[in-house]
């Protein structure tokens, strides 16, 4: 008689043919199952299981990902892809008794479970895929690939439970599922469908359908201050909808912040209209104003530190002797001893130049005599001032006046008027020379 023993273990189905006249064969067989009951580990292999998501189920709000892996040369990283895009690594490391227990001859097998929260609801509603890729230490892999369906709200994370309104809505139950007709979330109504997933022990959205039509309202953004800038993110929002406000400052000027609250750069809309001011400064820029001034006077101060676009004022004083020749720089001007530049927006020095000041000698002659008198003009203080006075014939020259005037005297700083006067000469009681004297 001939036996057919099928062996089944992971899923693999070995068919063994006994002779049933070999008592022998039998024991031998019989040994080997209770061998293959506790599984080697050969070399590459990784044993994966994806417990969550299930294949077909449908997914909404944050929920796992989970399972457990065990690899012959132990698990160096679990990779999640969704829609074959990268989302990260899954931990590992997990207790999982049960799987310790199974592969004894595993590395790690009783710390095998991966498992993440997951944002099914930041995916769109529809169907997506997972793939759930092990490597080994040495680089070998083994992946899990499922399809499921995201059910979701049109705004994907509701953070304010306010926002969430049954008072209009009917509920109903078939004994097994729990349905929302009338479901307000956000200001959108929907139906909805709760089913009873067992890997959460508990009621999960499987449905979700959008029935009535968004409420949005109006952002209008602005800018305010005496500042530039550029600012963007307005227009029409629902309640509960994220809203992402950008503000870019010009040039020289400096981004403040928003106002009136709640606006910032994220925050939810409330239901109202809303208009958000960004508030631009002009940055304040500061320039260096130096003087210098030449010999016969002086300028103070002698620097100052000036912000953009305002002015600056110096005093300019000349020394005795000395008067003001000219003033310059930084584009201002000068009113009396007092020099202010013009608006400053650079570096810049402001310069002073004096000169020795001068009086002036007149000449005048007096007297009933007659002559000729030179040595008048501009002079310095201090400076030695000749003067000559020359009698016609039949004159004399009698002297200067006032003091100090002389022949030679030094120029006082003033002004001076000298005169010279000047005599007839008589000789035996006629003018002379003259014919007949």
């Amino acid at each position: 008689m001939i036996w057919l023993l099928r062996l089944y273990y992971q899923d693999e189905v070995d068919a063994v043919i006994i002779n049933s006249h070999s008592t022998a064969s039998l024991s031998a067989v019989l040994a080997g199952i209770l061998v293959m009951a506790t599984p080697t580990a050969w070399p590459g292999e990784i044993v994966m299981s994806l417990e969550e998501p299930t294949a077909g189920s449908t997914y909404s709000g944050v929920a796992n990902i989970r399972g457990w892996v065990v690899g012959s040369k132990g698990i160096s990283r679990v990779e999640l892809y969704v829609d074959g895009r990268y989302e990260g690594n899954i931990p590992v490391g997990g207790k999982r008794s049960d799987v310790g227990g199974a592969y004894p001859n595993y590395p790690n097998a009783g710390s095998s479970g991966f498992s993440m929260a997951f944002n099914y609801s930041g995916e769109a509603a529809g169907g997506h895929s997972i793939r759930v890729r092990a490597i080994d230490a040495e680089g070998a892999v083994n992946e899990k690939n499922i399809g499921f369906q995201v059910a979701r709200f049109d705004n994907p994370y509701v953070s304010n439970p306010s926002q969430v309104n049954l008072s209009d809505a009917t509920v109903s139950t078939d004994g097994k599922k729990i349905f929302f007709y009338g479901l307000s979330v956000a200001g959108v109504t929907y139906d909805a469908t709760l089913d009873w997933r067992t890997p959460i022990q508990g009621y999960a959205f499987s449905q979700i359908i959008q029935t009535g039509s968004k409420q949005t309202y109006l952002l209008v953004v602005e800018t305010a201050g005496n500042g530039k800038g550029e600012v963007s993110g307005g227009g029409d929002y629902a309640d509960g909808e994220s809203v992402r406000l950008t503000a870019t400052p010009s040039a020289g000027s400096t981004f403040v912040g928003w106002n009136p609250y709640p606006c910032a750069a994220s925050f939810t809309m409330p239901a109202t209209s809303l208009t958000c001011t960004a508030t631009f400064t002009q940055e304040v820029i500061y320039y260096m104003v130096t003087a210098s001034a030449g010999s016969g006077g002086m300028i103070s101060p002698s620097s100052q530190v000036v912000s953009s676009g305002a002015s600056a004022s110096f005093t300019v004083r000349p020394d005795s002797g000395y008067r003001i020749t000219e003033v310059s720089g930084c584009g201002g001007s000068l009113s009396g001893t007092t020099y202010t530049t013009g608006l400053i927006t650079e570096s810049c020095t402001v310069s002073a130049r004096f000169e020795r000041e001068t009086y002036t000698v007149t000449l005048n002659t007096a007297g009933d005599g007659v002559g000729q008198v030179s040595g008048g003009g501009s002079y310095t203080a201090g400076s030695t001032v000749t003067l000559t006075a020359t009698p016609s014939i039949a004159s004399t020259f009698e002297g200067w006046s006032p003091s100090p005037c002389a022949e030679n005297f030094v120029m006082p700083a003033q002004n001076l008027t000298c005169t010279a006067t000047f005599g007839f000469r008589i000789r035996n009681n006629c003018f002379f020379p003259g014919s007949g004297c």
